[in-house]
């Protein structure tokens, strides 16, 4: 996956879009993502270009073709490409981002959720050391 400035997204390289980020630093960073000089009547190539390698991971297999076109076609400027990428991931992720907030806002039912499951795990755990006891001649 593309960063913002080309080369491979890293954090160490503060090249990455923060997924769990406001709808503000989403968009910042995407509208950063380094482009060349092409006008937007221009045709460029989608594979050369961060801002569609990175839009298309948010997209199904029919949007991705439509944006393809709008890049090979030319009229399609890179500002306009930026705007909807963002959109694009922020409107991916929200669903995603609401259940981190709200996990973050209730961690008592996270240490709650966790607990219930130390529990199942550890009965599973005896159970299958239990056979393995048997398996081995221990019991």
């Amino acid at each position: 996956v593309p960063g913002v400035d080309g080369t491979k997204m890293s954090k160490s390289k503060n090249n990455y879009i923060p997924l769990f980020g406001t709808d503000e630093e989403v968009t910042k960073r995407v509208m950063s993502i380094v482009t060349d000089s092409a006008r937007p009547e221009d045709k460029k190539n989608p594979d050369e270009q961060a801002v569609y390698q990175i839009h298309k991971l948010f997209l199904n297999e029919e949007e991705d073709k439509e944006l393809r076109a709008r890049f090979e076609n030319g009229g399609y400027g890179y500002k306009e490409a930026k705007e909807k990428c963002a959109e694009a991931i922020i409107n991916y992720i929200r669903p995603m981002r609401e259940k981190y907030e709200y996990y973050q806002s209730h961690k008592d039912e996270v240490y709650s959720l966790l607990e219930v499951g130390k529990h199942k795990a550890h009965a599973k755990a005896e159970e299958m050391m239990k056979e393995i006891r048997f398996v081995v001649g221990l019991i």
